[in-house]
């Protein structure tokens, strides 16, 4: 199976071959298993890499809901039972630090992976995320950091939870 991640120029490519699309689909997307699975929420801006990232989680054995903007991601994360998001910090209508702020005022449990495209950390993201890790990062890490935050130890969730609930947080009503 080949899957192309995002380069180092911030251009994306996916190469799948039909078998990885196709096993993928049967082998995790069976209605039988989906009340047992994980769903994780990814917001990009990008179409591309959310595709990218949407069949990575999946073939990986979450249930993936996406949005295309960091408002609509907010309405999915208030509207359905999301265990973990991804959030890209685009330069959509809203900072995604803002984002990531009020989904943890609304549910400080729920972990929140923010991938960066640049050096520039987001205003207001850093005291609320969970994972702040570049988005160029190998598809690898981005499954093991989410399986960190579902499944294992991760000592500063505690801390985060108490910075839920900030300026940032209250400014998306």
């Amino acid at each position: 199976y080949i899957l192309a991640w995002e380069c180092s120029a911030y251009t994306s490519t996916a190469l799948a071959c039909g078998n990885f699309v196709l096993s993928s689909a049967k082998s995790n997307l069976g209605y039988e298993n989906c009340n047992n699975r994980k769903t994780v929420l990814c917001i990009d801006d990008q179409p591309l890499p959310l595709l990218i990232r949407k069949i990575l989680l999946v073939h990986a054995g979450y249930a993936v809901l996406t949005a295309e903007a960091p408002l609509a991601g907010l309405h999915l994360f208030t509207s359905e039972q999301v265990h973990a998001v991804v959030l890209h910090n685009g330069r959509g209508e809203v900072d995604s630090g803002v984002v990531a702020a009020r989904m943890k005022y609304l549910k400080p449990d729920t972990p929140i992976i923010l991938l960066c495209g640049s050096a520039a950390e987001p205003v207001g993201a850093v005291p609320v995320v969970d994972v702040l890790m570049k988005k160029v990062e190998s598809p690898n890490i981005l499954l093991a950091k989410l399986s960190e935050v579902l499944y294992g130890n991760h000592s500063s969730l505690a801390k985060k939870k108490q910075r839920a609930n900030t300026p940032e947080a209250k400014w998306i009503a």
